[in-house]
């Protein structure tokens, strides 16, 4: 994504298959704090990991398959073959999450710098369950990202914030999808 370039709409993903399995499993939403202890930004979000290296600061251009794997494993197939084809069948999943942001709730302005692994990775945004009044500022643009769409945001070159003024606690997957030749 070009360092100006905000937002990139990549099409839809039809949601219903991963409501339904946070509605039928048993989802600890409070048992995974890494990633909220290690970013005092998170401390209004939950997380549920899917793809994802619990040392997250470390740079890892691996994916780590959780015990939550098998149960996305089928959406996640799905979904990355509608990434593959918006980056002309390059790249991996390297990281999935589920995050919650709780109701009437924010996630202050920052910029990802974890680890180098956001330098070659495009950041992807599913919303899963979301409200009118969930708005994603990134740079200069805000949007209301509805349930389905899936988007690329500039993570990691500008400030981004999320709003969440809804009476509901919004809920998004997020990919971290690996493309470009790594270091």
């Amino acid at each position: 994504m070009d360092s100006k370039q905000c937002f990139s709409y990549y099409g839809n993903y039809d949601t219903q298959s991963i409501k339904e399995k946070l509605k039928q499993s048993n989802l600890d939403w409070t048992k995974f704090q890494n990633r909220q202890r290690a970013c005092s930004d998170m401390r209004n979000t939950q997380t549920i990991p899917i793809v994802f290296d619990k040392r997250f600061m470390s740079t890892n251009y691996n994916p780590v398959y959780t015990e939550n794997f098998d149960l996305f494993d089928e959406e996640l197939r799905r979904i990355s073959d509608i990434i593959l084809e918006k980056t002309n069948g390059e790249g991996y999943l390297l990281r999935a999450i589920l995050v919650k942001l709780f109701k009437n709730s924010d996630i202050p302005s920052h910029r990802d710098t974890a680890n180098e692994t956001f330098k070659y990775s495009r950041r992807i945004h599913i919303p899963i369950v979301t409200n009118p009044s969930c708005l994603f500022t990134v740079g200069e643009e805000t949007i209301h990202m509805k349930e389905g769409e899936i988007w690329e945001m500039n993570n990691d070159k500008l400030e981004h914030s999320v709003v969440n003024n809804g009476d509901e606690d919004r809920i998004h997957l997020i990919i971290d999808w690996c493309e470009k030749p790594l270091p």
